[in-house]
């Protein structure tokens, strides 16, 4: 389960840059949760819909003022736990490192996605099944991310 994040130009039009290009930004849902709070957005249920990028702009640079001070809030410790009968479930903690890299790699995914025509962002959520939420088909879904200094939608 992952989260994959694309530009969108005025007229909705998705851009969804190419798998090797260097600017290219996907996660695992709870690491792009903690990335989204992070920003001082609302990840919402479903982890997927769109914000303007001026609001994915001003985020960023909200999010590397305090960093310092903040980003310990963000992170987890990773864990390792197999219960009897059980399969063993293994999940990766996250540090202030992590924090900063993919803060470095989100704000070279918006300069990428607005050098190609976007005006608004967003994120894309791969369920279990393979099955897409994306907030941009047309179809209720809940609020992905709101910014928590305005009431639009990312």
């Amino acid at each position: 389960m992952s989260v994959t994040f694309y530009g969108q130009t005025a007229d909705g039009q998705p851009i969804a840059l190419d798998l090797e290009d260097p600017a290219y930004v996907s996660m695992a849902n709870a690491n792009a949760r903690a990335l989204l709070g992070f920003l001082g957005l609302d990840p919402g249920d479903e982890l997927s819909g769109e914000i303007t990028m001026h609001e994915a702009r001003r985020a960023v640079m909200g999010a590397r003022a305090p960093f310092e001070r903040r980003a310990p809030n963000f992170t987890r410790e990773g864990t390792d736990a197999q219960r009897s009968g059980r399969c063993r479930a293994v999940e990766g903690g996250i540090d202030a490192g992590y924090l900063a890299r993919r803060l470095d790699d989100f704000q070279r995914f918006l300069n990428a996605v607005v050098a190609k025509g976007a005006t608004s962002t967003g994120g894309e959520n791969r369920g279990r099944s393979g099955d897409t939420t994306h907030a941009a088909d047309g179809a209720s879904k809940s609020r992905v991310a709101s910014a928590s200094r305005s009431s639009s939608t990312v």
